[in-house]
């Protein structure tokens, strides 16, 4: 590889019809995402959400709703690396618990993701 290449941030390349976009630094992704976010915001639905019943979720929020931007706000104060420590111990438990019931009773694996989803 050429040398000048290493040092790039943000390198774009095109294999046949598809184009794409290679960040090689954390501070590359997130300027990247927080000057575009309104372009990477609108992502197709998650399985899971739906398989856990949770249909109507800030994750799952369109660019154009009203809330778009508040929930933006909450949801990446609320998940910072400072902030999700404090969740750990919540987690943690969750997990138990999740880890607990698949063992005593696999069968029921549909509701015990939603019951740790509520």
């Amino acid at each position: 590889m050429p040398r000048g290449l290493k040092s790039r941030p943000v390198l774009s390349f095109r294999v046949y019809n598809r184009q794409f976009i290679v960040l090689s630094s954390l501070q590359a992704a997130t300027e990247l995402l927080d000057a575009r976010a309104t372009t990477y915001s609108d992502r197709p639905k998650i399985w899971m959400i739906e398989f856990a019943k949770r249909n109507l979720n800030p994750f799952d929020i369109s660019f154009n709703h009203p809330y778009f931007k508040a929930y933006r706000t909450v949801l990446k104060n609320s998940l910072s690396t400072r902030t999700i420590q404090n969740y750990q111990s919540v987690q943690t438990e969750e997990c138990r618990v999740l880890l607990d019931g698949l063992h005593k009773n696999p069968d029921r694996f549909a509701d015990h993701i939603r019951s740790i989803c509520e």
